[in-house]
């Protein structure tokens, strides 16, 4: 794989994440996901809108430089990044954060 901006991979990506609980709170946790083989994968994406239609209105993100991702998940040969995968349908996504009781 080449470096970032090369042969058409984006700079940034918008990647499933959450805040960490590390010094600061800045610390961001990336949220992957177990294939049937047991390797895990983390989806990246191009836009917003293609990590919506994939996993939801309600998946928390952020926008970082694949550079950044991709250092991060080196350190376990484990790791697959992969950009703008297809999710399955029956995958877990995040729910809303209102019940029906509070909607009403």
């Amino acid at each position: 794989m080449t470096g970032p901006g090369q042969q058409g991979l984006p700079e940034l990506v918008v990647a499933p994440a959450r805040p960490g609980t590390g010094a600061g709170g800045t610390d961001i946790v990336f949220e992957m996901r177990e294939q049937p083989d047991g390797r895990l994968v983390l989806p990246v994406f191009s836009s917003v809108r293609r990590l919506v239609e994939q996993l939801g209105r309600h998946q928390p993100w952020a926008c970082v430089p694949l550079r950044d991702v991709l250092a991060k998940t080196q350190r376990s040969a484990a790791v697959l990044v992969v950009l703008d995968p297809v999710i399955e349908p029956g995958a877990w996504r995040w729910p809303s954060r209102h019940t029906d009781r509070e909607a009403q």
